[in-house]
């Protein structure tokens, strides 16, 4: 188990990446070492752009409601129903997700689903009354932090409307909440809002006050409060009312969570003036911009009901003229559309309490077999219903305030034994691997190498070699016959002393080009032996690669072999399983 000692750091990080959430915990149990890196910061972060980088499959989030058995007669009694489900054509439940409600109590009867952003839920219990009870859930790890009461509360500063909203901070790596308080006076005055806001970092675990850089809007909220997921391209959006001046203004207000900053993002004209209008008005994510859902009602008492639902889309994200109104339906059959799953398609709730998938073109909608709480309607939303996307993650396995909901199952000794031994195996192979690359390269290099010289074949090198020393045999010939004519010429016109010369050049130069002639002819063969030395050692090299990892294989299936069969022994004689949690050092 410790031949990943040898391994470098980037590598055994890369191999443990790619492992399934539930191997990695159990691996944390392992040793130390293990334990230290995988609950390491910057491994969670990488873990989580692997599995975003890598899934083909989006998986969603489902919050549905039944009422609880006996029902009240003074209110309803609400068990929440948590899972995912794959974003396909029939969204397959893929996991039931356990919910503590023992220990995630909502004093309200049902949480608010302010979010989920890298596996993190953000569950508010703020739907109907003052509570400060903000949990941030990972449903998949089984933990929870639960977050510090905030500083402004009804016993401190009074009557209030609150907007809570969840954002992450991805160059910082934080998770924040943001509480704009619109403190109440009982009058509805044109002056100023009293406002107080403030942030909460999970990396500090603590709120601390941004009023003197907010804006002073008003917010306006129907109850209960069901406003969901606002985050888009960094920020938190919410809506809110300016009323100074001579009119009331309805805007969105966003607030970018990495520069701590509020900007304004006009509304579609017909929401843009009427501040009642925002009571019955939500936003949703669409794609990388926002849209806004707004209900009509006959009268504005809302003792006749609702009459349409109307769906808006900001086509390019900021840009005021790019609002769309892309869905008007009858509220009593459509009450409420609870996520856009493409550009053009919606998931909505059914006056029975099913959930549907609506083409907003084609008007075609599709029923796959969830249902919420029956007679859902918009007056009466203690239990609604929630899709959001998720993306499985060990976000808050790093922090040491996050509590155990429900108890990891790490396993008996035997199976964190077997993962352990999986990892080892996962290692080896990939270290072959390594190898086995390297080798390939270096043969192809030196292929590339023979090509060059006149191809990988020892045949075609030779007839390359053979061409070239009869060249210079026929260069020596035509310099010999060259000189013998010039001595011949020159014989009676030249003395002796000048032939004598002129013989002594033409030996010097003949014996010049014999020299250069066995010097190439050396070289050639020399060049010939060499490569086919080489190819000769490659093919070698090859065959103790591949009868090394023959014997490799072979041994690993008979150490499996022994490993199942210790295990069958050993559950005859010993019943004993490791405490969850326990921790054993290594070496």
């Amino acid at each position: 188990m410790a031949n990943y000692l040898t391994l470098p750091q980037e590598l055994f990080v890369e191999i443990l990446v790619r492992l399934p959430i539930e191997d990695l915990i159990k691996s944390t149990a392992v040793c130390k070492s293990w334990n230290s890196l995988i609950k390491n910061p910057n491994f969670i972060s990488a873990h989580l752009e692997k599995t975003i980088s890598s899934t083909n499959t989006h998986l969603l989030l489902f919050r549905l409601c039944t009422l609880a058995e006996p029902r009240s007669f003074f209110s309803e009694s609400v068990v929440e129903h948590y899972s995912l489900r794959l974003d396909n054509e029939d969204v397959d439940e893929y996991k039931q997700l356990q919910f503590p409600d023992n220990k995630l109590f909502s004093f309200t009867g049902c949480f608010r689903v302010a979010g989920s952003i890298n596996g993190l839920v953000c569950l508010v219990d703020d739907m109907r009354s003052y509570i400060y009870n903000f949990i941030l859930w990972n449903p998949i790890i089984k933990k929870a932090v639960r977050v510090p009461e905030p500083g402004v509360k009804f016993s401190s500063h009074g009557p209030y409307d609150a907007f809570t909203g969840f954002g992450f901070d991805s160059k910082t790596n934080d998770y924040k909440l943001l509480r704009y308080v619109k403190l109440n006076d009982g009058t509805y005055s044109r002056k100023e809002s009293k406002v107080e806001v403030e942030i909460f970092s999970l990396n500090a675990n603590c709120w601390r006050s941004i009023t003197h850089i907010a804006p002073k809007y008003g917010v306006i909220f129907k109850y209960p409060r069901t406003y969901g997921n606002s985050f888009v391209n960094g920020a938190i959006h919410m809506l809110a009312c300016d009323r100074e001046g001579d009119r009331d203004r309805n805007l969105i207000l966003a607030f970018d969570v990495f520069e701590e900053a509020f900007r304004e993002i006009p509304l579609p004209d017909s929401l843009s003036n009427d501040p009642m209008k925002l009571m019955w008005t939500e936003l949703l994510r669409y794609g990388q911009s926002i849209a806004a859902m707004t209900w009509e009602w006959n009268s504005w008492n809302g003792n006749e009901g609702v009459k349409q639902i109307h769906l808006w889309v900001m086509k390019e994200y900021g840009v005021a003229m790019s609002w769309t109104k892309v869905l008007t339906e009858v509220a009593k059959r459509v009450p409420r559309v609870l996520f856009f799953r493409k550009d053009e398609e919606v998931f909505v709730t059914r006056e029975d309490g099913w959930i549907a998938s609506l083409d907003i073109k084609s008007q075609h909608s599709e029923v796959f077999g969830v249902q919420s709480v029956e007679s859902l309607t918009v007056e009466s939303l203690t239990g609604y219903p929630v899709v959001d996307s998720f993306v499985e993650s060990l976000v808050l396995l790093d922090k040491s305030n996050a509590c155990a909901l429900l108890g990891y199952d790490y396993g008996s000794l035997g199976e964190i034994d077997e993962v352990a031994k999986e990892l080892e195996h996962a290692l080896w192979r990939s270290t072959m691997d390594r190898e086995l690359n390297e080798f390939n390269k270096h043969l192809e290099q030196k292929e590339t190498e023979m090509k060059l010289v006149g191809g990988a074949d020892t045949e075609a090198l030779k007839q390359h070699y053979k061409k070239k020393i009869m060249e210079l045999e026929e260069e020596k010939r035509m310099v010999q016959r060259d000189d013998l004519l010039a001595a011949v010429g020159n014989r009676s016109a030249n003395s002796d002393g000048q032939m004598q010369k002129t013989q002594e050049i033409n030996v010097q130069k003949l014996k010049a080009l014999e020299a250069q002639l066995k010097k190439e002819g050396r070289r050639d063969e020399y060049e010939r032996h060499k490569l086919e030395a080489l190819n000769q050692r490659q093919i070698l090299v090859l065959q103790r690669k591949t009868e090394e990892a023959a014997t490799a294989a072979k041994r690993l299936k008979e150490l499996l072999e022994a490993r199942k069969s210790s295990a069958r022994d050993s559950s005859v004689n010993h019943n004993g399983h490791t405490p969850n949690g326990q921790v054993n050092d290594c070496y």
